[in-house]
C-alpha cells in the first residue's frame, strides 16, 4: 500500500468512528423518544443516484409538544450529510405526524435501506427553555397510516 493510499484509509477510519460516536451519542441521549414507521414509493434509480418519495409517520413520547422542529435526512455512515428536510413539524407529547417529500439520495444508501437499514432520521428542535435539541428517530418499515 502506497503512503497516499494509506493516509486516505486512515482518514477514512477516523471519519468512520468519528460517525460511530456520534451516532452512539445521539441513540443514548434519545431513550426513544421519537419512533415511526417509513415506507418508499416512485423510485427511480439513474446512476449512482436514487429519487423517492419518503413518508414517515412519527411518534413523539419524549413529554414534551415540540413546535417548529426539522427533520433531516442522513447519511448513515456520515450523519452530518443530510439528503435533506421536513421543515417546521409540530407533534404534540403523545401523538403523532405524518410526513411525506422527494428526496435524492446514493444508490447505497438506498441499498442498506433494501437490506433493512432504515432511513437515518434526527429530528432537531427547541425545547421549552429554549435549549437546542438533537434525537434520533427509532424507525422501521411499516404501515404508514
Amino acid at each position: 500500500m502506497n503512503r497516499k493510499n494509506f493516509r486516505n484509509s486512515r482518514a477514512l477510519n477516523v471519519a468512520l468512528i468519528w460517525a460511530g460516536l456520534v451516532w452512539a451519542g445521539l441513540a443514548w441521549a434519545n431513550g426513544r423518544d421519537f419512533s415511526g414507521f417509513y415506507r418508499t414509493s416512485d423510485v427511480s434509480v439513474s446512476g449512482d443516484t436514487t429519487s423517492l418519495t419518503l413518508t414517515v409517520q412519527i411518534f413523539n413520547r419524549s413529554g414534551a409538544d415540540v413546535s417548529n422542529a426539522t427533520v433531516l435526512l442522513s447519511d448513515w455512515i456520515i450523519p452530518i450529510r443530510n439528503y435533506g428536510s421536513f421543515q417546521n413539524v409540530d407533534v404534540a407529547d403523545g401523538h403523532d405526524v405524518r410526513l411525506s417529500g422527494t428526496f435524492q439520495i446514493p444508490q447505497r444508501e438506498y441499498a442498506g435501506w433494501q437490506q433493512g437499514r432504515p432511513p437515518n432520521l434526527i429530528i432537531q428542535y427547541a425545547d421549552a427553555a429554549g435549549n437546542k435539541m438533537r434525537r434520533l428517530i427509532a424507525i422501521v418499515r411499516g404501515p404508514v397510516h
